[in-house]
């Protein structure tokens, strides 16, 4: 976990309790950018990823900004965090797989 905060902060920390959140089973891929962007192949449904995502965003304080949105591969859930703005781009890979790219952006002054 030590390792998972200093790559990627709230990206990181999403996709850690994303994992505890749908399972073991579920950490199939990790890929880490220095972007902020963490990326994951998840061996779940994506409604059971979406409502995996959800709770562990809500557990870290990170609120509501916008909209959710309905995509023809998926869904994008936008959050707010203190200074960052956090995109989950969920994606249906097959009915049993989801991929989810979680991007951390620090918003303007």
């Amino acid at each position: 976990m030590v390792a998972l905060l200093s790559l990627n902060g709230c990206a990181a920390i999403a996709i850690a309790l994303l994992g505890a959140s749908v399972g073991v089973a579920g950490e199939t891929a990790v890929g880490y950018s220095l972007s902020g962007v963490a990326s994951r192949t998840l061996t779940a449904p994506l409604p059971r990823v979406r409502r995996a995502a959800i709770v562990a965003l809500k557990r870290m304080g990170i609120r509501v900004q916008g909209s959710d949105e309905t995509t023809t591969r998926g869904e994008i859930i936008e959050r707010k965090a203190t200074d960052r703005l956090i995109e989950v781009r969920l994606d249906r890979v097959t009915r049993k797989s989801t991929r989810m790219r979680t991007v951390a952006r620090l918003l303007s002054p």
